[in-house]
């Protein structure tokens, strides 16, 4: 069977988290896994404005 898995994170702009999702993402392509970012801007969720 192919399986696929999927791991979603939500990375705040100018904090350290970029830092770590930036070796999580090198890591992962090491790996072989394919990697995506989706820039999303503030209101794209369709939340309170």
């Amino acid at each position: 069977k192919n399986r696929n898995s999927y791991f979603y994170t939500i990375i705040s702009r100018y904090t350290l988290e970029e830092e770590f999702a930036a070796n999580r993402q090198k890591f992962l392509a090491e790996q072989g896994y394919k990697y995506s970012i989706q820039h999303w801007q503030e209101g794209d969720l369709g939340g309170p404005s």
